[in-house]
């Protein structure tokens, strides 16, 4: 896939830019900007512009509206996108635009087009972003790979410590090993002495044996010394080699 933007140098004043398709009834531009950045543009005639219009806020991607005035003599109707490296993805939102608006009669039904279509990739977008983990999530993400990697991994190894991991087939408890159900909890060092169970279930388990395993993590400096942070730990854990397997003591307290 082409990218439209490569070959517009950015712009030393307002903007550098080239039409989309000179079929097309709109006037339609790639662009940058004099920051270099990768924009769609709608040139809408003095006459037909809105007085106002209310523009959608999308993930990674500025929506503006300028109405005539001052040395533009046209009103505009710009997507700014925040990261060039997503390229290809803004590429495909502004081909949609492009196409959804070639049967529009006037410039208002055009700008009624691309309003509709931004609501809709702004939905797009927004499920997509909702796959991302919360804070929360994450902590307890953290929690449960800093006891695979500080107690499963050197008491079985690395290879059936992971067999052990429950959570992510969604299972009620974190960890299955041998007779024992584990559930792992984390809470901040500044919270009060105690944790939540979501459920009846996590309480509930079909071993004979069940633990509680509660890390408590505190807020740091991405550069102090102890600092520990997702990727950093996922890729300690992969490095670990297959040890020995032995037995496993988890405090019941």
């Amino acid at each position: 896939m082409a990218n439209p933007w490569e070959n517009i140098a950015p712009a030393l004043g307002n903007l550098s830019a080239r039409r989309i398709d000179e079929s097309h009834r709109l006037d339609l531009y790639w662009a940058r900007d004099h920051l270099g950045r990768y924009l769609f543009v709608y040139e809408i005639p003095h006459d037909d512009a809105p007085a106002t219009v209310q523009m959608p806020n999308l993930v990674g991607v500025d929506t503006l509206y300028m109405p005539p005035g001052g040395s533009i003599p046209t009103a505009r109707l710009v997507l700014v996108l925040n990261e060039t490296g997503n390229w290809e993805l803004f590429h495909a939102l502004c081909n949609d635009l492009v196409r959804a608006t070639s049967g529009s009669a006037d410039s208002r039904q055009a700008v009624d087009t691309i309003i509709r279509r931004l609501n809709r990739w702004q939905e797009f977008l927004r499920k997509q972003r909702s796959d991302i983990l919360t804070v929360e999530k994450i902590r307890g993400l953290i929690a449960e790979l800093i006891f695979l990697k500080d107690y499963l991994i050197p008491a079985f190894g690395a290879g059936a410590a992971v067999q052990f991991w429950q959570g992510p087939q969604g299972s009620p408890q974190d960890f299955n090993v041998n007779v024992s159900a584990i559930e792992v909890k984390c809470k901040l060092g500044s919270s009060t002495p105690h944790v939540t169970i979501t459920s009846a279930d996590q309480l509930c388990p079909q071993l004979p044996e069940m633990y509680l395993f509660v890390v408590t993590l505190g807020n740091s400096a991405p550069d102090a010394p102890d600092a520990i942070n997702l990727p950093n730990l996922v890729a300690e854990i992969r490095c670990r080699r297959p040890r020995k397997m032995g037995a496993i003591r988890v405090n019941s307290s």
